[in-house]
């Protein structure tokens, strides 16, 4: 996801702060100086690779911005693949590494869920309180999270749940 709308951002906000940003990347590079953009599939375990990568293994944390949002009914198992199955293989690989996983997920996957907002404040609450769907993205996000909350112990997870994003996501 570093080359789409927040990942890109995310990508030159970690390099101003001084971070050396390496980019797992599916289609499009990151094209900024100083990062390097290694291909792999979210989609597959080991991001389909066979060759070990030494400059994604030194990495001290991962930032899974990985995600499709469509309301388009024929991206559904697309929308599984990279936003359900995706998470899972990079929580694994996370693990391995023993690196912290940020994710980001979506504000939308308590919609309904009056008793999680009060006061203007969003409260957690049990992955088990979510209300019909309005759309197959909230259900594939809501999923992603109640997987890796459920992961095994090693995972040092952090969700971050933005709502709508608005941005321009070409990469210079």
């Amino acid at each position: 996801g570093a080359s789409g709308t927040l990942g890109s951002y995310l990508v030159r906000e970690l390099q101003c702060q001084g971070h050396e940003v390496v980019a797992i990347v599916h289609r499009k590079p990151v094209i900024l100086p100083d990062v390097v953009s290694v291909a792999g599939d979210v989609t597959l375990p080991n991001f389909g690779w066979t060759a070990r990568h030494p400059e994604i293994e030194a990495a001290d944390a991962f930032i899974n911005c990985a995600g499709i949002v469509s309301f388009n009914k024929q991206a559904r198992e697309a929308q599984h693949l990279t936003n359900v199955l995706g998470p899972q293989y990079v929580a694994k690989f996370c693990t391995e590494l023993d690196i912290p996983l940020y994710h980001i997920s979506t504000v939308y996957i308590y919609h309904g869920d009056l008793e999680v907002y009060t006061n203007g404040v969003f409260h957690e609450c049990p992955m088990n309180s979510h209300g019909p769907f309005r759309n197959y993205y909230e259900e594939t996000k809501y999923t992603a999270e109640a997987v890796l909350r459920g992961y095994e112990r090693g995972l040092q997870l952090t969700i971050i749940r933005p709502s709508i994003l608005i941005g321009d996501s070409e990469v210079r």
